[in-house]
């Protein structure tokens, strides 16, 4: 049971050897799409969209610490149908004073949710011998807007985007709720540099708070939280129990367990020596959760493709 997960760089490697994951070798390829673009004028451009084959994700769950007693099943993903294909509309328009774009998919997620699947506790410790989860793929309807104004050296640009999957089912954790994301930015270029600096919100429709704690585990604590609500500890009750904490996890990673989120991010960006020595400097602040993330960057290109 030594399983392989991606960390943020993209390169394989090893886990916890007491950690069994889903993972398999091949995810890194890329996927198979079909695109056809329609030319409507000189300022006009319609793009269609058909990617037949799933390849999801990697869910970064690398970070978590996980008992061996957690055990991913097979997971579950789509045929080749063309049913089950991926399919998006894009209209772009182009022109002097402001670049515009609708677009719209229907279509899978691209990384799944996790489920589960089944528990299997020691009847004296009340200790987990087994705790069986599985990833499962979900379809979502997509839609969304988004432009960009030039004024001089200064560019405005403003996003918006509905995401929506079927409503909330107790038995159907691995499926996030609706939820509407907006953007607005301002960038700045001067001769040597460039600055980009915005805001980044999201609203979490038919938002409710989470029934548990996001956790992959569970133990004896979970128990007394069951003894301590006056729950007769069922084997229906256990189940429900760590449902909710699976639905809680997969709402953890796709950042809902809050109604709003709101994100200030800044960008510079400055080059010299016709851009061989270049430094970045992103800067992000979560101001929903206060949490902030910085990460400089020197670069320095010796000459065309090094």
């Amino acid at each position: 049971g030594k399983g392989t997960l991606f960390n943020p760089v993209g390169k394989l490697t090893p886990t916890d050897p007491t950690v069994r994951s889903p993972v398999a070798d091949d995810r890194y390829l890329g996927a198979w799409s079909v695109d056809g673009h329609l030319l409507v004028g000189n300022m006009q451009r319609i793009t269609v969209h058909w990617r037949p084959l799933f390849r999801p994700s990697v869910l970064l769950i690398d970070p978590v610490p996980l008992p061996g007693y957690v055990v991913f099943g097979e997971p579950e993903y789509p045929g080749t149908t063309f049913s089950e294909g991926n399919y998006g509309v894009h209209y772009e328009v182009f022109s002097p004073l402001l670049d515009l774009s609708l677009y719209w998919f229907q279509g899978y997620h691209h990384w799944p949710g996790i489920r589960f699947e089944s528990v299997e506790l020691d009847g004296e410790r009340l200790s987990p011998v087994e705790l069986r989860l599985r990833q499962k793929a979900y379809r979502i309807s997509m839609a969304g807007a988004d432009f960009s104004i030039p004024l001089g050296s200064w560019i405005f640009r403003m996003e918006g985007a509905w995401q929506h999957t079927q409503k909330y089912v107790a038995d159907k954790e691995y499926l996030p709720l609706s939820e509407l994301s907006y953007l607005g930015e301002l960038e700045r270029a001067g001769s040597w540099w460039t600055v980009v600096a915005g805001y980044h919100g999201k609203h979490i429709i038919d938002y409710f708070t989470a029934e548990a704690q996001p956790t992959l585990t569970t133990g004896e604590d979970m128990m007394t939280a069951l003894l301590k609500e006056g729950v007769v500890p069922t084997a229906d009750a256990v189940d429900q129990l760590i449902r909710d904490q699976v639905s809680a996890f997969n709402r953890l990673y796709n950042a809902q367990l809050r109604e709003f989120y709101h994100t200030l991010f800044v960008h510079l960006r400055a080059g010299w020596l016709n851009d061989r020595l270049e430094v970045e400097f992103p800067l992000v602040f979560q101001m929903s959760t206060e949490e902030w993330m910085i990460r400089p960057e020197i670069a320095y290109n010796p000459g065309s493709g090094i």
